[in-house]
């Protein structure tokens, strides 16, 4: 029974593997595997393409926050995860957010060298730190040949507990960027879905789904997919 089981682990994966390569076709519709499982992980997690050239890191798919961040090289108070830390400094399109760069609608605590800081505690009392940065990003792997877009992100300086140990790199919220309390607003989308509903020849609606499996699953950007 456990080769079995093993057996159509693998099959599942080869039937998502073909279906990805007919829907990387579709226009309109982007899509992601999702790798992980509720017992073993407590986690689901997605790859990411992040800079040019691409550096592959993993994230935990999140929808109780909103924000994308991950270990960068250089980060000594950061754990060791299934792929190395991002290293900014071998991408030609990354660069910092400086403090005096932001717009009047973003957040940016200044650190004393005039980059934009972040911190963020969870409710299991982990916690990430570190530097806001920019660079082109895409979901899902290389085999899934998505859009690149470019996307704010955070670079860890530190994290410890839960982000410690875990086995992804980092975390990517999904939930909606909530308004002030006073403010008459309806919510905004996270950064990373954002920044992918901008682009309006790749990306159909503003709309996003999670289908997930007692292994692994599905994230599809822009509406549904014939393919699946």
């Amino acid at each position: 029974r456990r080769h079995l089981g093993q057996a159509s682990k693998m099959l599942w994966f080869w039937v998502l593997f073909v279906r990805e390569i007919y829907a990387s076709d579709v226009d309109g519709v982007e899509t992601a595997r999702l790798y992980g499982n509720v017992n073993k992980y407590a986690y689901y997690f997605i790859d990411l393409m992040v800079g040019t050239p691409p550096q592959l890191t993993s994230v935990i798919v999140d929808t109780g926050s909103h924000l994308l961040a991950f270990p960068c090289g250089g980060c000594d108070q950061c754990g060791h995860h299934l792929e190395p830390a991002v290293d900014i400094s071998k991408s030609s399109t990354a660069h910092w957010q400086h403090c005096n760069e932001v717009t009047r609608n973003e957040n940016c605590q200044c650190s004393q060298d005039n980059r934009c800081k972040y911190s963020e505690t969870y409710s299991e009392g982990s916690a990430i730190s570190g530097h806001w940065f920019k660079d082109q990003v895409r979901i899902g792997d290389s085999f899934q040949n998505n859009t690149p877009v470019e996307v704010k992100m955070g670079c860890h300086d530190s994290e410890n507990k839960l982000f410690y140990t875990q086995q992804a790199n980092g975390i990517m919220g999904l939930a909606p960027v909530m308004p002030a309390a006073w403010a008459n607003e309806a919510a905004d989308p996270p950064e990373i879905l954002s920044y992918l509903f901008r682009h309006k020849k790749h990306i159909d609606h503003r709309i996003f789904s999670l289908c997930v499996g007692e292994w692994g699953g599905l994230l599809t950007v822009g509406g549904p997919s014939s393919a699946y």
